[in-house]
């Protein structure tokens, strides 16, 4: 894995360098990505993508926050993603963007997931591959109610949930007292939003 450091030490050299990738390095790339991916498309070269992302990382991370931020961007660039943060800790990328209409806090929505932690292991999808998950948005973890109003009805997106915007530091148990999702953990959401229902925006406050 490519960490923060050896990406700080290179991101000054790359700026002057050519960002063509050769074929054997893409498809070394695209061995290492995640076997549940819903967006195989050729993403950015190896360069292209340190560069892209360079300005997220934080070299002396002080808070919880940060380095996890760090840690997204460590996962990011193994998996070959290229996206951004939010405000808010949220890294997300999205595809697909062909509608115009976009989703609003209190829609009623119909999505295809999965969701796994950073090492792969897959905790929660779509029960149903013929029968969409629906609910709320404002209903679920505020990584999703804010990740999804960034796409449109029928986008592909990648969230990476920081804990805070997760479960955070209680995880979340089963009616066993067994966590499904332990304490600080990082999220990966792969979603494809199949429609709004177009319903009355509902207030969750």
């Amino acid at each position: 894995m490519k960490n923060i450091t050896y990406l700080l030490f290179f991101s000054s050299f790359l700026a002057f360098t050519s960002c063509q990738q050769s074929s054997g390095n893409e498809n070394s790339q695209n061995a290492t990505a995640s076997p549940e991916a819903l967006l195989p498309e050729p993403g950015p070269s190896e360069d292209e993508l340190w560069l892209s992302l360079a300005p997220y990382m934080i070299p002396d991370p002080l808070t919880d926050a940060e380095r996890e931020q760090n840690r997204i961007l460590d996962y990011a660039l193994e998996k070959g993603i290229a996206g951004s943060f939010t405000t808010s800790g949220l890294f997300y990328q999205l595809k697909g963007m062909t509608d115009t209409s976009s989703i609003a806090w209190g829609d009623r929505l119909q999505v295809f997931y999965t969701g796994y932690f950073l090492n792969g292991e897959v905790f929660d999808r779509s029960q149903n591959p013929e029968k969409p998950f629906e609910f709320y948005v404002g209903n679920m973890i505020d990584g999703w109610n804010e990740g999804l109003q960034l796409a449109n009805p029928g986008a592909e997106l990648i969230l990476i949930v920081p804990s805070q915007l997760a479960y955070g530091k209680d995880g979340l148990k089963d009616k066993q007292g067994r966590y499904v999702i332990p304490p600080d953990e990082i999220l990966v959401f792969e979603i494809t939003v199949h429609r709004s229902l177009q319903t009355p925006a509902i207030s969750f406050e």
